[in-house]
Order: C-alpha cells, then structure tokens, then sequence
C-alpha cells in the first residue's frame, strides 16, 4: 500500500503538535539547505506546499537502502492518513533542482518501482494539520536513545508512535 509521508525532526514535532498544523517553508523562513531554497521554491509554489514523499514501506523507510537522504530532513516520519492523498501531488526526484511534472495523486499512476528510486518521489501536500498524522516512526541508529519525551507528547495526543531501529 502507498502511503503518504513528511520526515521532521523530533523537535520540530514538537512544534508542529503545539501549532495544531505542518508550516510551509515561506512560513518558517527555513529550508535544508538554505534561506534561498525556500525563496525559489515560493517563486515555483507560491510558498503553501508542504512537502514529502511517498513510501510502500510501514516504517517510511524505502527499500533502496539510501534512507541517509531523507534522514537529513529528520528521523521522525510521520505518515499521513490516506484522506490526504486528494490534496498530494507528486513528482520523481526534487521538484527544487529539477524541472518535473507536477501529478495529482492516483493509485493508478504511481510507478510500481515506488521504493527503489532515487532519491524518492516527492509528494506536494496542501495544508497538513495534526488530524492528518496516522503514526510517526522514529528512525533510531542502533545504540542511540529513543526520543522518548515526544513519544510521551504523542501518546498524549492519541497518535500512535514507534521506533524502526537501523543496523
């Protein structure tokens, strides 16, 4: 089953589970890889989108063994409900450094290879809010302490939480 995913950090969670919603990058001023990302994005956007991906795997994690590429956006992956999925669009690869065709969501026309490309098939939502989150799966390096003060933040709030422990 395809599912619909963001990557955050935990702190940043945190956040988000206190403002109720996701924010776009024109909102937080911040983007991974610099202030100027997000200007250009809101220049391709208009600043509303949110963005993420989309993954076969439970744990939001793809089969091809790179996960080291969304864990730079954060190791908190939050898998949105499939009601979600009428305002997600997609497109393979990054939509900031590549000219790709923007497609409305439908199971039909995701490409079968989903997990295997490289780096993932973006997923542009529009507006994400706390009621969309189904799980989050914490991404945690084997010997490294589980984020347990937002797991107990997400306990509270009834969105159930695990951690996929990577070898």
């Amino acid at each position: 089953m395809i599912h619909c995913w963001i990557r955050t950090s935990p702190y940043t969670l945190k956040d988000i589970l206190a403002d109720g919603r996701f924010k776009s990058q024109i909102e937080t001023g911040y983007s991974l890889n610099a202030v100027e990302d997000a200007e250009l994005r809101t220049k391709k956007d208009g600043g509303a989108v949110i963005y993420g991906y989309l993954c076969n795997q439970e744990n939001g994690t793809p089969t091809h063994g790179r996960d080291l590429i969304l864990n730079e956006y954060g190791t908190a992956a939050v898998r949105l409900s499939d009601s979600i999925k009428a305002r997600t669009s997609f497109c393979i690869s990054d939509s900031l450094y590549q000219d790709c065709e923007l497609t409305p969501y439908s199971d039909e026309i995701i490409p079968a290879n989903l997990d295997e490309i490289i780096p993932y098939v973006e997923a542009q939502y529009q507006s994400v809010s706390i009621e969309d989150i189904e799980e989050v799966v914490f991404q945690v390096h084997e010997g490294e302490r589980e984020p347990c003060s937002i797991m107990a933040t997400l306990q509270e709030c009834s969105i159930p939480c695990s951690v996929h422990t990577i070898k």
